[in-house]
């Protein structure tokens, strides 16, 4: 499983999660979070969009982004057996 944090404000937080499905060779588990946090940080709400899609349709919405978006600050999360570990790139 892998996770990507694509904005983590006070009171906002969208996350990106992506698993493999029964048939890692077809298709990947892409689960979208939105999440509305308290102002301790916890999180209050939490809506989720999931989408199964195949290998060229993960590479069709990557050449989307890159072709749409300029490079903004992200963090970037991987799960790790026993904990999970944050990087975080920024762009100058």
């Amino acid at each position: 499983m892998k996770e990507l944090v694509l904005r983590d404000e006070a009171g906002y937080r969208l996350r990106v999660v992506m698993d493999d499905t029964l048939d890692p060779g077809q298709s990947k588990n892409v689960q979208f979070f939105q999440e509305v946090k308290n102002t301790d940080g916890s999180v209050r709400h939490t809506s989720s969009h999931q989408f199964f899609m195949t290998r060229e349709e993960l590479n069709s919405l990557g050449q989307f982004f890159r072709d749409t978006t300029e490079v903004a600050n992200v963090a970037f999360v991987r799960q790790v057996p026993t904990k999970t570990t944050t990087k975080v790139f920024t762009s100058n």
